[in-house]
């Protein structure tokens, strides 16, 4: 037969070693807060509209801007400020948020959400102006 004492001590060692990163956690908030402070529009009044709007709801807004200037042939958007802007990604939003890579990515990649803004909008070609 077995050592019970063996077999005992092998499972309190097994045990601390597995659960010794939960013990470590326990009780620590894994929470941690986006710093979106250096995500602001470069536009001198500020975006199309507001931040808290923007963040929960741009895909919502480039949606209806696509459908918009393809299905409807509109190409302006009046905000709720009543201010007008061209509906356009790549010269109204990235004309201010240019840099996908600081901007972009950085919250998407903190929310863990696939951005398929690329298959259309090509930022090399902005970049170069060959749009």
């Amino acid at each position: 037969m077995h050592k019970p004492a063996g077999v005992f001590v092998f499972i309190v060692v097994f045990l601390l070693i597995f659960g010794l990163p939960l013990f470590a956690a326990f009780g620590q908030s894994n929470t941690q807060v986006y710093d979106s402070a250096t995500q602001t529009s470069g536009l001198s009044g500020g975006c199309v509209e507001s931040g808290e709007y923007m963040k929960s709801s741009h895909m919502q807004l480039l949606g209806q801007w696509r459908d918009s200037v393809v299905r409807d042939g509109q190409s302006t958007y009046l905000s709720s400020a009543g201010k007008s802007y061209a509906m356009s990604l790549d010269d109204t939003c990235l004309s201010c948020h240019g840099d996908p890579g600081a901007f972009c990515d950085s919250c998407h990649s903190y929310t863990g959400v696939a951005m398929d803004c690329w298959g259309c909008h090509a930022v090399n070609d902005l970049a170069s102006g060959t749009e």
